[in-house]
């Protein structure tokens, strides 16, 4: 149910929201910080991955390691490559892994940046999400892809994300919360990220008519539809500013050629 409108908003206005989601989020902070290293698991049913992520500037570095198995990524800052779990080839990565990776390592979440995306976001209006009164705020990027941010009224702390997408003719929400915040060096950072893909109605197909409705049921935790997959990542430490070589970011690292 919505709360109130876009006119209704206590003086709210998209800017202000943002402004003090940033604040909040001590996203000011960032810019002193030149490197990162996170170390974590990444929940697969019962089993535990455990992975460490290194960033220098737009230059990032996943590893895990799977019963025995290292998974090693690394991206320059233009150019992604990784090594295949099967063959042990180093491989090109494609764009898909590129911008997981970098979703992985991005500790600001996504409205970080927001005043380089601030013509594509709108004020929505406030909602209600498990009882707690939100703003919502939507961002419409190419090729028909939304994503509704789900920001608390009350600290300004990013809660939910709800991105709505095609596959294979089906309209589907991916779902993302953020919980678990934690303060690092002024930081707020969310250590458990869970995703969920969802369709948007109980009916495949129906998608296309479920529209608005259903991306907010989805993001309210709706249980209609069937769940196309879920993750859980944890962080269980993360340090800023720490010495970062940048031959680990390089295609070469991968070989130790």
């Amino acid at each position: 149910m919505i709360l109130a409108s876009f006119g209704f908003l206590s003086g709210q206005s998209l800017d202000d929201v943002l402004a003090n989601h940033a604040k909040a989020s001590g996203y000011d902070h960032l810019s002193s910080v030149k490197t990162t290293r996170i170390k974590g698991v990444t929940m697969r049913g019962t089993m535990e991955v455990p992975f460490t992520i290194l960033t220098k500037g737009d230059k990032i570095r996943y590893e895990s390691d799977m019963q025995g198995r290292k998974m090693i990524q690394v991206f320059d800052g233009t150019q992604g490559w990784f090594i295949s779990p099967r063959s042990g080839e180093v491989r090109e990565m494609p764009a898909r892994l590129v911008q997981m990776i970098k979703e992985r390592s991005k500790l600001g979440g996504p409205l970080e940046s927001w005043k380089e995306i601030r013509d594509n976001l709108t004020l929505e209006g406030k909602d209600d999400m498990d009882g707690k009164p939100v703003y919502e705020i939507k961002y419409t990027r190419g090729r028909g892809v939304v994503t509704r941010f789900f920001i608390d009224v009350n600290d300004y702390l990013l809660l939910k994300s709800s991105t709505r997408m095609n596959y294979n003719g089906r309209d589907l929400n991916r779902l993302v919360s953020y919980d678990e915040y934690k303060n690092v060096e002024g930081v707020m950072i969310p250590f458990v990220r869970k995703t969920r893909m969802e369709g948007v109605s109980g009916t495949p197909g129906q998608g296309a008519r479920a529209g608005k409705r259903g991306t907010r049921q989805a993001a309210r935790g709706s249980d209609r539809g069937p769940a196309g997959g879920q993750g859980e990542i944890r962080f269980t430490k993360v340090e800023f500013n720490v010495p970062v070589d940048d031959n680990l970011f390089t295609k070469e690292s991968l070989t130790g050629k």
